[in-house]
């Protein structure tokens, strides 16, 4: 056999072998995590916010997974002579045509140019804020919170939908991320406390974590019950409407937390819903969060948190006779 026929042959046999391996190598999608925005958060222990425009006048904007809507506040409003549209009609009519016309509003490097936008009508609605960026702005993408490192991350994911994301952390829990309705977009994980699994509402507005009266008489908690104290009501001789109470366990995903003190109160004073959506049995707020590195992964419907230090439930502001939560142990 001649010197050139051995090497076409030995070409035919390379080519083959390499289609072969190709054939059996398994197909992975790699995934992207693309970092479409990144905020600088202030965090005075009260509120978070960010630094934000509106019609290219500089406003802080509080970050609020607790409310349903972004909007912008009275207060701002009037200190540009905006206008919104009055309206006769009732309900989700009167809420559409409740906005004022804006030639431009972002938030940090986000820039949503001209927007029709819901506006406050109470001059008393978080009077200090220029806006309050809301759930369904949020949560229309992947969203990580440090409020160690004061950023608030937003993220396109390609070809992520069954990859851990938690980046920051490969030892990161995960639990299921849901909606408080279907048209809602507020995040609500479960979790449970003394044994009773309970919707929380996950607020970044909300300066602590806080129990819903009713869930808490459905567990047997009651403003009557031993060790439950009341917290000072706002005018002097005043009644209470909403107490301290103690519990003896608080579960998320694999972490547990024991020996606890919660405010308690009606949820019907702080929480609005529409007709139908099931009030949350729980709140967890900024104290909550501050413990935490967490990334709010709505395109997987799952929630990632690691612990990173101090109080997950801390007190102090509602009562100060109370000591801080227990810090959470692994189960």
């Amino acid at each position: 056999m001649s010197l050139q026929a051995k090497s076409a042959i030995a070409a035919i046999l390379l080519t083959s072998m390499a289609g072969s391996a190709m054939a059996q190598a398994p197909s992975e999608a790699k995934c992207i995590m693309q970092n479409f925005a990144t905020l600088t958060l202030q965090d005075d222990g009260l509120a978070i916010s960010a630094t934000g425009s509106i019609n290219n006048d500089k406003a802080e904007m509080l970050i609020a997974s607790g409310a349903p809507y972004t909007l912008v506040t009275r207060a701002e409003t009037v200190k540009l002579g905006l206008q919104a549209v009055q309206t006769n009609g009732k309900g989700k009519k009167a809420q559409e045509d409740n906005r004022v016309q804006l030639r431009e509003f972002s938030i940090g490097a986000i820039e949503m140019g001209n927007q029709r936008i819901l506006a406050s009508q109470k001059l008393a609605d978080n009077p200090g804020f220029g806006a309050l960026i809301g759930a369904d702005f949020l949560m229309q993408r992947d969203m990580e919170l440090s409020l160690a490192s004061h950023q608030l991350k937003f993220f396109n994911p390609v070809g992520c939908d069954k990859s851990f994301i938690a980046l920051w952390d490969k030892d990161a829990a995960m639990v299921p991320l849901s909606t408080l309705s279907g048209t809602d977009r507020r995040p609500v994980v479960s979790v449970e406390v003394d044994g009773r699994l309970l919707r929380a509402l996950i607020d970044t507005s909300a300066p602590m974590s806080i129990m819903n009266l009713s869930a808490a008489e459905r567990m047997g908690v009651t403003p009557n019950s031993p060790g439950v104290t009341p917290i000072a009501a706002a005018a002097p001789g005043g009644r209470s409407t909403s107490w301290v109470a103690p519990f003896h366990k608080f579960s998320i995903g694999g972490e547990d937390v024991k020996n606890l003190k919660l405010p308690m109160l009606d949820f019907k004073d702080v929480v609005r819903t529409e007709a139908g959506t099931a009030m949350p049995d729980m709140i967890l707020g900024e104290d909550f969060l501050r413990a935490h590195h967490v990334m709010f992964g709505s395109s997987q419907q799952t929630f990632y948190f690691s612990y990173v230090g101090g109080s997950v439930f801390n007190m102090d502001a509602a009562a100060k006779t109370q000591k801080p939560a227990a810090t959470p142990t692994a189960k």
